[in-house]
């Protein structure tokens, strides 16, 4: 099927982006980088079951919540909020509960400022409904 093709062919591109740019320890530079990929490598890996996906959106994810404050600004509630949900996701699937308390304590990082975002802090209401 043509979409699928047009799938595998995105996250071919994706992964050699990912290979060109990542560091170790420093992930792809930005929050909202490591976020997004971190949640396209874990939607490829569903899809593929490839273990490098799962990897990839594994150390992606950790290396954001460890690098970066997730409380300052619009993108980084944005990306906090979809990191949380990956690592929600990641608790079951890497068979690793421990990651459901960090999910937690992600979104525990923006209680306090979420509401001076107005509705643009609609990304961190859906992460909480994501990981009940």
């Amino acid at each position: 099927a043509p979409d699928e093709a047009a799938a595998r062919a995105a996250v071919t591109a994706l992964e050699e982006e990912v290979l060109r740019r990542y560091k170790p320890g420093h992930g792809l530079g930005r929050l909202e980088d490591d976020a997004a990929v971190a949640s396209a490598m874990l939607r490829a890996f569903h899809a593929g079951h490839d273990p490098a996906h799962l990897m990839m959106a594994e150390e992606l994810v950790l290396t954001a919540v460890a690098r970066h404050d997730v409380s300052s600004g619009v993108p980084a509630l944005v990306a906090a909020s979809e990191l949380a949900v990956v690592l929600w996701d990641l608790a079951e699937v890497a068979e690793k509960p421990e990651y459901r308390d960090r999910a937690r304590d992600t979104l525990a990082a923006l209680t306090a400022t979420y509401r001076q975002h107005g509705w643009r802090a609609a990304p961190f209401v859906s992460a909480l409904h994501a990981i009940r």
